[in-house]
């Protein structure tokens, strides 16, 4: 079994303001010079929503907050980011008085409110694709409204998809992403395979000698810290294990390989629901793998 601390890992419009000029201070009967008082604030399903299945070319950090839709354009054109879903605040999440940013160190509130809705963006995301979103070059967003939306109402969040460039040395929000020309749901990442038994598990071609590839992930229980000793790392090699033994066909008993574990993100966002396991498969120190070993259909 094997750890890396890859990425973390251990093993509104414009608003115009009106002046009058100088000495221009006399108005018409029945004007009082406050342009928008009493005017209502348009209710959110008068506005216009984002939807499940538009694509996104602008780019933005995990922390932006888009605007109410931004530039929706063809996923068979080029694009940053997928809309898997789109979900909405309620309770003590919809009483903040601010959309609920992603932060390092978040409060309490704010980061239970990031924690829910990347649950129900997880599930969502799965269920939009067909199968589990997870890929170490994808990561999953959640997109809020901007303040002044928030303030007029707005609660709902969007679940993004990007694709990144597979780099060891990236953080979470700082991978370089990939222009795509295709929904994920039709065009799906190519296998991943790595050598791990390099610092940084760098990507290999799995035609090419190699010692591990990626099986699957699975997103962990809320954790204040992490594993640190071999009792906390067991329950997540025994998953791991499992998901070898789907991935290759073979059954437990019989598989004579290792396994990788690996974080997706780091602990500064854990309690913020950033906490995607992923699991390798690991040919061992001296043996190597020279093409996949995804059991074929």
């Amino acid at each position: 079994m094997r750890t890396q601390g890859r990425r973390g890992r251990l093993l509104a419009a414009a608003v115009m303001v009106l002046a009058l000029a100088a000495g221009c201070s006399s108005l018409p009967a029945g004007v009082d010079g406050r342009l928008v008082d009493g005017w209502p604030m348009p209710a959110e399903a008068e506005q216009t929503l984002p939807k499940a299945g538009d694509c996104h070319s602008y780019v933005y950090g995990e922390e932006a907050r888009s605007d109410a839709v931004g530039d929706p354009v063809p996923c068979d054109g080029p694009h940053i980011r997928e809309t898997v879903y789109v979900g909405r605040f309620t309770g003590a999440a919809a009483q903040l008085a601010e959309p609920p940013p992603l932060y390092t160190r978040a409060t309490a509130e704010v980061a239970k409110a990031q924690s829910d809705a990347y649950l129900d963006c997880n599930a969502q995301a799965s269920r939009y694709l067909g199968h589990p979103w997870y890929d170490p070059r994808l990561r999953l967003h959640v997109t809020l409204p901007v303040r002044t939306a928030w303030q007029a109402g707005v609660r709902w969040y969007r679940c993004d998809i990007e694709e990144i460039k597979y780099d060891s040395s990236t953080e979470m929000t700082g991978g370089q992403q990939i222009q795509r020309t295709a929904s994920l749901r039709r065009d799906w990442p190519a296998t991943l395979c790595v050598e791990m038994n390099i610092d940084g598990w760098p990507e290999r071609p799995c035609t090419a000698k190699h010692s591990g590839e990626f099986v699957g992930a699975f997103l962990m229980p809320v954790r204040t810290t992490l594993p640190k000793g071999d009792k906390d790392f067991a329950p997540l090699h025994a998953v791991c294990e499992l998901m070898i033994s789907k991935y290759t066909g073979i059954s437990l008993s019989k598989l004579a390989w290792g396994d990788g574990v690996s974080w997706q993100e780091g602990l500064d966002y854990w309690k913020s629901g950033r906490r995607v396991t992923e699991c390798y498969v690991w040919s061992g120190e001296k043996s190597t793998f020279t093409k996949s070993v995804k059991k074929r259909a």
